[in-house]
């Protein structure tokens, strides 16, 4: 027995010793084993700038080189496209099993995370009045971060009001057009990578007061 480690055709020898003369035969069959290439399941997602209410749509990216098809499984529920509407927070567990050309398959496993304020270490709603508590808005996992992420406010019509990527830099509740934001309710956007350096998303809904 051999263990081809390898895609390839492969030659196969043999060299038998009769035991009558004590002669070695050898036979050589060309083109005897063919190893197929398996492709290698890679995957990756894209989240969404804007999130209105407590729902995301996520598109699946196929990272797989060479593949011919895929199947998308989110838990054991199969998907009928690449993209997915689910629900915030949730941990999901995304499948992508994907074939080439010669039918072979490779199998491919992540979880995809959203979060809320909870997860993110956001309050509810911050005051912005210049008594030194609660003058500025950023969730605490932004804060703490020590690597990339970005964060957005949205007011009701899904416009952008605020972005920033610096903690030194947190929202005060200004507004683009110099309009008052208090007393109305934004809904804000964390993207940053989780723990095994996927893409994660926290939402929610923030109240200037």
């Amino acid at each position: 027995s051999h263990v081809f480690n390898r895609p390839g055709t492969y030659d196969i020898t043999i060299s038998v010793r009769s035991h009558n003369d004590g002669q070695i035969r050898t036979r050589t069959v060309e083109n005897m084993i063919v190893v197929r290439p398996r492709p290698d399941a890679a995957f990756s997602w894209k989240l969404p700038e804007a999130v209105i209410g407590e729902s995301v749509s996520v598109q699946l990216l196929n990272q797989t080189e060479r593949s011919s098809s895929s199947t998308w499984l989110l838990g054991e529920e199969q998907l009928n496209s690449s993209t997915s509407k689910l629900k915030i927070p949730g941990e999901y567990p995304v499948h992508l099993i994907a074939s080439n050309a010669y039918g072979c398959q490779d199998h491919s496993i992540e979880t995809l995370r959203l979060g809320d304020r909870l997860g993110a270490g956001a309050p509810s709603s911050f005051s912005p009045n210049g008594d030194g508590r609660y003058d500025s808005f950023l969730p605490k996992a932004a804060a703490e971060s020590s690597g990339n992420w970005s964060f957005s406010v949205f007011d009701s019509d899904e416009v952008e009001v605020f972005r920033t990527d610096n903690a030194q830099r947190p929202w005060n509740g200004e507004l683009i057009d110099g309009a008052s934001s208090e007393g109305k309710r934004f809904q804000w956007v964390l993207i940053m990578n989780d723990r095994d350096g996927n893409p994660m998303l926290y939402s929610d809904e923030v109240r200037v007061e």
